[in-house]
């Protein structure tokens, strides 16, 4: 296997491992949170996820780490490790 097709395994790979919105509704309501206080808090417009949602545009990184950042917990009682964790 040449080295660009280790590489494009490698993206192919953690492309396919990255929550849906479906995925990420779904934590924000198990957290007690809405759609749109987690875009708030990500610094992304609630109509950038409904795009994503709704599959007429996909997600960049940067705006996926930062709704991941989001959903994490915080404050009293969230310790390292807690958090979004991926599904298996």
């Amino acid at each position: 296997m040449h080295l660009q097709d280790e590489q494009n395994c490698s993206y192919a790979n953690v492309m396919t491992d990255l929550l849906t919105p479906a995925d990420v509704e779904r934590l924000a309501s198990q957290a007690g949170r809405s759609m749109a206080s987690v875009c708030r808090e990500a610094g992304i417009a609630a109509s950038t996820f409904c795009r994503w949602k709704s599959g007429r545009t996909g997600v960049s990184v940067r705006v996926y780490q930062k709704i991941m950042d989001a959903l994490r917990p915080s404050g009293p009682g969230a310790s390292a490790g807690e958090g979004v964790r991926e599904q298996q």
